[in-house]
């Protein structure tokens, strides 16, 4: 049997949901607005939800890696959006650097193993043309 409390959140969480749904477009343009009168904040917001991190955490870590991706010392001008990735560890949440995207997609794709990568080293040394 479902506690008071459980009901009266089950309850606000459908009437939530069915307000969303019916103002769906308004609310999606209003949150758009928002986000394009003021990227920093929205992305200040996402570093801190997404990785536990500040802008200036993020700035001294840019500093720290001299601007660069920690792995092939691409710039953030290089980069799409100017902007380099926050790399972490998908089990601990732990931040580890920053990283191009070319880079962090890679390690991704293999599934931030170091094994993987290891042989995959060995691979292309193994296998060099030049």
């Amino acid at each position: 049997m479902k506690t008071k409390k459980e009901l009266t959140r089950e309850r606000r969480n459908r009437n939530q949901r069915a307000y969303y749904q019916r103002n769906k477009e308004i609310l999606t343009k209003k949150q758009k607005k928002k986000r394009q009168e003021n990227p920093e904040k929205e992305r200040e917001t996402r570093l801190r939800k997404k990785y536990g991190i500040s802008m200036k955490e993020y700035f001294d870590m840019l500093l720290d890696q001299r601007g660069t991706c920690a792995l092939c010392d691409r710039t953030s001008e290089d980069e799409r959006f100017g902007v380099l990735n926050v790399d972490h560890c998908h089990k601990t949440n732990r931040v580890r650097g920053l990283l191009c995207n070319q880079c962090n997609r890679s390690l991704g794709i293999l599934g931030d193993q170091p094994e993987t990568l290891l042989r995959a080293y060995k691979y292309l040394v193994k296998n060099d043309l030049n």
